[in-house]
This record gives C-alpha cells, sequence and structure tokens, in this order.
C-alpha cells in the first residue's frame, strides 16, 4: 500500500511539473507564430499570413479566437484577385467559424452579410444588414439597404424616396459610411451625406438620368474631395459621353 501511494505521489509530481512546461512550450511557439505573423502581414504577405493563422489556431484555438475574424478579412478583401472567378466559400467558412464561437460579433457578421449579397442571397443579406442596424445604428448598414432596394431589388422609387431622407437627415453631417470597392482593393470612411449623394447618383444612372447624376456625383465630392468611388463614377460618365460624341 505504502507503494502504490508513493507511485501516486511521484505521478502527481511529475504531472504538477509536466503540466507547466507544456504550457510554457506552448506559449514559445505561439509567439513565434504570431512573431511571423505579424512579419507577413506588414509586407502584405497575405497567403503566408493566412498559413500562420491557421497554425496559430490548430495550436491554441482557445486563445486563437482573434484569427478567424483575419481569416475571414484576408479571404473578403485583400486575396480577391481581379479577372479570375470569385470564390467567397472560404471567407464564409472563416467568418461562421468565428460566429460560432460568439454570434455577437458584428464584423464577422458584416463581412458574411456582404458575401451572402455578393452570392445573390438577397433575403438573408437583407435580413443581416437590417440586423447590424438595429445593433449598432451605423449609416453603413442604413446604407447598404438602400443600396440593395435599388439594385437588386429594382425598387428606384421607393430606394429614392429613402436616399432622400437620409440626405436631409442632420446626422449625414456629423456619421459616416463603410464603402468597399473589391476589384480596386479600396475601403473608404466617407461622410454619410456625401455617401447617400453618391448612392443617388447610382439610382439617377440607372434612370439614364446622367446630367442629374453627374450634378449630384460633384455635389457628392464637395462634401467629401477625397471620394474615390465618386470620382471614378464621374470618370466613367465622362468616358462614356466622349464615346457617344464620337
Amino acid at each position: 500500500m505504502k507503494t502504490q501511494s508513493k507511485f501516486f505521489l511521484i505521478l502527481t509530481v511529475f504531472c504538477a511539473l509536466l503540466l507547466p512546461a507544456c504550457t510554457s512550450k506552448k506559449a514559445t511557439e505561439s509567439a513565434k507564430l504570431l512573431k511571423s505573423y505579424t512579419l507577413a502581414q506588414n509586407a502584405q504577405d497575405y497567403h503566408a499570413a493566412c498559413a500562420l493563422l491557421l497554425q496559430l489556431v490548430n495550436q491554441d484555438s482557445a486563445n486563437n479566437t482573434w484569427a478567424y475574424d483575419s481569416l475571414a478579412y484576408y479571404h473578403y478583401f485583400q486575396l480577391v484577385a481581379p479577372g479570375t472567378v470569385r470564390n467567397t466559400h472560404t471567407a464564409i467558412y472563416y467568418a461562421q467559424k468565428g460566429l460560432d464561437i460568439n454570434p455577437e460579433n458584428t464584423y464577422l457578421a458584416e463581412i458574411k452579410a456582404r458575401l451572402d449579397l455578393e452570392d445573390q442571397k438577397v433575403t438573408v443579406a437583407e435580413t443581416s444588414f437590417r440586423s447590424l442596424w438595429n445593433k449598432t445604428h451605423d449609416d453603413t448598414y442604413l446604407w447598404i439597404l438602400y443600396f440593395m432596394e435599388a439594385h437588386h431589388k429594382k425598387n428606384l422609387a421607393k430606394a429614392d424616396s429613402l436616399i432622400d431622407a437620409a440626405i436631409a437627415n442632420p446626422q449625414s453631417e456629423t456619421k459616416t459610411v463603410r464603402i468597399d470597392l473589391l476589384p480596386d482593393k479600396i475601403q473608404e470612411k466617407i461622410k454619410s451625406k456625401a455617401a447617400f449623394i453618391y448612392l443617388k447618383a447610382t439610382v439617377l444612372i440607372v434612370q439614364n438620368k446622367v446630367l442629374e447624376a453627374s450634378l449630384a456625383l460633384q455635389e457628392a465630392l464637395k462634401e467629401s474631395p477625397n471620394f474615390y468611388a465618386a470620382k471614378l463614377a464621374a470618370y466613367e460618365l465622362q468616358q462614356s459621353a466622349k464615346r457617344q460624341n464620337n
């Protein structure tokens, strides 16, 4: 009996010594991976960054749940290759993995909703964006909902009325809208008023009201002079007018 007690005592001591050693080793390996990930991120080597993030998750998923945010973002935005067929599955997969851990993660909910919209899952995306708007009152989500009303649901008259109300809202002077231009790899944070005026211009373009659209874009640029999407739309209108005159 004494021998058995002695054996268990030795085993307990061994485990007590082994656990901190294993924990320390894991922490050291995680620190090395994190350092390599930061290096890849700073170098904008997003393929390498994703590979390192997966290693971090596989090594210690409990302490690296943040990695799903970055994995979803890289596959949604940074790893988009112009001129190739877009694969939304990977970004959606990582976004959903993160949401399974934390359903209140609005960052991942937004990425997933944007991807659902890209996949033409309009009803699903609309439900998600409306939920995000109700939770946060971020004008980004209101802007997207009105964009969907105009360009996905084709309710131009209703969208135009909603957009006019948003432009007239005093809060549009102080709030902002985030606009993602995937082909150009540009993400903008624009004054809400400028963003909604730009959205109105896109509706006018669809209605073939070119002059009114051009004036609206000029107005948007007065509100936010560095508004890339508005500059691009104005340039495209000018080029279209030149082609028609030739």
